[in-house]
């Protein structure tokens, strides 16, 4: 069944970002997804899940020195704890001259990465324009 996700879309910039991490959990059944900034606090969100400030500290706590040429390297992480039946996604990215991360919250996180890449290009597209 394909799903037309250009209907819903906003022109208002929180709202946007809102919507793509929204469409991330839904598309990869996740319990919560969201960006931080390098103080771990939660700039957007999919969602109000309790845990989503605890995830944003995390994200800060996790983020690494930038390169020598003054950018942060992205690369997407993969925390899967051994007991319990979740896994964090973690991909740090420069978004507007700042770090940022973006987090998320599942049981089947293995093929998680494309949607990292689209909620991040996404969050790019919209904020960067």
């Amino acid at each position: 069944m394909f799903i037309d996700r250009r209907h819903n879309r906003s022109d208002k910039v929180y709202e946007a970002v809102t919507k793509q991490l929204q469409a991330v959990v839904l598309d990869g059944k996740l319990q919560t997804a969201l960006l931080a900034d390098s103080d771990g606090l939660v700039i957007a969100a999919a969602n109000n899940d309790p845990l989503n400030d605890s995830l944003g500290v995390i994200g800060g706590s996790l983020l690494t020195e930038r390169n020598g040429d003054g950018h942060s390297h992205e690369t997407t992480y993969i925390l899967k704890r051994r007991e319990g039946n979740y896994s964090i996604v973690y991909h740090q990215f420069s978004l507007l001259d700042q770090d940022v991360i973006f987090l998320a919250l599942g049981s089947e996180l293995d093929t998680v990465k494309p949607l990292v890449l689209r909620a991040v290009t996404g969050t790019k597209r919209i904020l960067e324009n």
